[in-house]
């Protein structure tokens, strides 16, 4: 397995419904490991968030984090590459305006902070074993690692996107859940990141596969040799992915591939 190298999505892909490692993926991706095949992750999460992932995996490789606005190194416990968004007064005035429809959370230097602390913020807290910090509009850093609208009326979201790729030519959006909209420096992506990775470190004469079920997913597909899509990924993967799996991520796809792999080297 040394010629390959494994980078996987989190929530909805590696991770099952309750957010855990399940014990099948745990062996099989520890068994890979063994065989000196690399493994890492892509997520849109925050680094405190991925350091559970990170021990439990015993993960030394570079992880993509933030939808790619960052790349933490576990072995140099720092962070090797790291994109910001500038927060002019209009894009600080257009969050303000969203904040009657919108639960907003603020990603800056390791923290999250949120104005409108509601239903979802507190539901990703729970999701991602974190803390979101109060406040004010006014308090908004002029520079930050990204910025996530919430709302389960996708309506809003909609005119929040409409907005955004309007005014500010300074950010990317993408949706990281239905009802995320994550607003992000200029040409971040996960596939950029990895591509960031492959430059910094020798590995062109590695395999990549990667694994993904949402669409700020699709440029970490694009970007590996083989992007595999969960069996209940959004359906717009499904068009872009080189393979749709047999497996959702209640079924363990990344242990699944894994096995696969081993049993084909027999």
């Amino acid at each position: 397995m040394k010629d390959k190298l494994i980078v996987t999505d989190l929530d909805g892909t590696l991770l099952n419904a309750t957010h855990e490692v399940s014990d099948f993926n745990y062996y099989w991706i520890k068994k890979f490991q063994e065989n000196n095949g690399l493994f890492t992750f892509a997520t849109g999460r925050m680094n405190e968030s991925v350091m559970q992932f990170i021990t439990l995996l015993h993960i030394d490789f570079p992880v993509i984090t933030y939808n790619g606005a960052q790349i933490y190194c576990p072995r140099e416990n720092k962070v090797i590459y790291n994109k910001r968004l500038t927060t002019s007064e209009e894009f600080i005035d257009f969050m303000q305006e969203s904040m009657s429809f919108a639960e907003i959370a603020v990603f800056y230097n390791e923290q999250v902070f949120t104005m409108n602390k509601g239903r979802l913020v507190q539901e990703m807290e729970q999701k991602e074993r974190i803390q979101t910090q109060p406040i004010t509009i006014k308090q908004i850093p002029k520079e930050v690692t990204k910025i996530i609208f919430m709302s389960n009326d996708t309506s809003k979201l909609t005119i929040i996107e409409q907005g955004v790729s309007k005014q500010f030519s300074n950010s990317e959006f993408i949706y990281s859940e239905p009802n995320y909209l994550e607003i992000l420096p200029k040409e971040t992506s996960k596939g950029n990141a990895l591509k960031e990775i492959k430059r910094r470190y020798p590995l062109q004469d590695l395999y990549t596969v990667s694994f993904g079920n949402n669409l700020n997913d699709i440029s970490l597909l694009d970007e590996a040799d083989i992007g595999i899509a969960v069996k209940n990924s959004n359906p717009e993967l499904f068009n872009i992915a080189d393979h749709v799996s047999n497996y959702t991520n209640n079924e363990s796809i990344v242990g699944n591939y894994i096995l696969e792999l081993f049993q084909a080297t027999k």
